[in-house]
């Protein structure tokens, strides 16, 4: 989890967690029709895991920025601090790599084959870290750039073959609507207000557990909340996703 602030407050970083993991509600939201045994940890190989079949399979990292944010470019920050954490991994794993970020890439960015879609062109994506790394002046990511241009040319291509970017996610202050977007078939008209309130205060109970790790995993088992008795204000885990834990 990245964010931006300004000044000395720590309301910007706050944010930036808060975004990882109700983001992490969205993502498990989105997934449990295809895949509802998926197991989702917090802060465990990174920001969010996906395990199948007892073994990591998508690791995925959220950065966050309040109000203007800017263009994710080849030289950001943000980038070269997700790329040093993701060289470190055994490439042998073959983990699917997400880096989901508020900002936007340029329309013309090569960074933009690394998208999901039938558009990927990690080959010039590639390329342009190449070229970023060996011409930036930035000291806080030199050693990350160092450490990049120093991989071995198949190392360098496995890594960015599997790294996916999802750029202008949704900020924090968008939730809701992503929430009863996500989870739209399930919600009872007119009741998307309070669903959002009850599943987010569902999630919070949830993600402290998988923080503290008394909690181990938790899985989508149904695509999401069906039973108007959640609305109703019953607990929204009765409705949404049936737990599967693993007491510490």
């Amino acid at each position: 989890m990245t964010t931006s602030s300004t000044g000395h407050s720590a309301a910007g970083q706050a944010l930036g967690y808060l975004h990882q993991c109700m983001w992490a509600l969205i993502e498990l939201g989105r997934r449990a029709p295809s895949e509802p045994s998926v197991e989702l940890r917090l802060e465990s190989l990174d920001d969010i895991q996906f395990d199948t079949d007892g073994s990591a399979g998508e690791l995925l990292q959220t950065k966050h920025h309040a109000g203007a944010s800017g263009a994710l470019s080849a030289r950001s920050t943000d980038l070269w601090r997700t790329l040093n954490i993701w060289m470190d991994l055994t490439a042998s794993d073959n983990l699917l790599l997400r880096l989901v970020t508020t900002q936007s890439l340029a329309a013309d960015s090569p960074l933009g084959g690394l998208r999901a879609g039938r558009e990927r062109d990690a080959e010039s994506a590639t390329s342009a870290l190449l070229e970023a790394a060996a011409e930036s002046t930035s000291v806080t990511t030199a050693p990350w750039r160092r450490k990049f241009i120093d991989l071995d040319e198949d190392a360098r291509k496995s890594l960015l073959d599997r790294i996916v970017i999802d750029d202008n996610a949704t900020p924090a202050p968008g939730f809701d609507q992503e929430l009863t977007k996500t989870f739209r078939y399930a919600i009872p008209v007119g009741s998307e207000v309070v669903f959002a309130h009850l599943i987010k205060g569902w999630w919070s109970g949830v993600s402290v557990r998988l923080l503290a790790r008394t909690l181990d995993a938790v899985t989508g088992e149904d695509p999401g909340p069906r039973n108007s008795r959640v609305l109703a204000g019953q607990q929204a885990c009765e409705g949404s996703f049936r737990v599967s834990c693993v007491v510490s």
